[in-house]
């Protein structure tokens, strides 16, 4: 079974026309897939139609064996799936260690989170010695 299943799916805004069409992608677990192309190619769109954000108006979409597509937003995050878009969207006046906690606010296990926390400064140590710093004074 895969962990993300991609089938025809056909997506756009509003009754505008369709941005995808007939997107097929399928990521196994462990995997990492890369969505390349120039600006205006869907790849924001297909991200926005997988996370929940946009409803896809033919295909399916399914995660971990379940079917997603139609799903909200906020039910697909407690799936697991979420989309950060690329503006630095931070709470500048808290700490890294704060932000961090922010991303994990549906986890109703504290330790588990704290464990992810732990994780995401093992793979980035600069983070743990900075784990006190305001997010908004870094750079990079």
């Amino acid at each position: 079974m895969s962990l993300l299943t991609v089938e025809n799916v056909v997506a756009g805004y509003g009754s505008g026309p369709s941005i995808l069409r007939g997107v097929d992608l399928t990521v196994e677990k462990g995997q990492v897939q890369c969505v390349i192309g120039p600006n205006g190619a869907g790849k924001s769109t297909l991200l926005k139609t997988i996370s929940g954000l946009l409803p896809p108006r033919e295909g399916k979409i399914i995660f971990k064996g379940k079917e997603i597509q139609g799903l909200r937003p906020d039910q697909v995050l407690q799936e697991g799936i979420c989309f950060v878009p690329q503006e630095r969207a931070l709470f500048h006046n808290m700490t890294v260690r704060e932000n961090l906690r922010m991303g994990g606010y549906i986890m109703k296990d504290r330790n588990q989170l704290e464990q992810r926390i732990d994780e995401v400064f093992d793979r980035f140590p600069i983070l743990k010695e900075r784990h006190n710093q305001k997010a908004g004074t870094m750079s990079g």
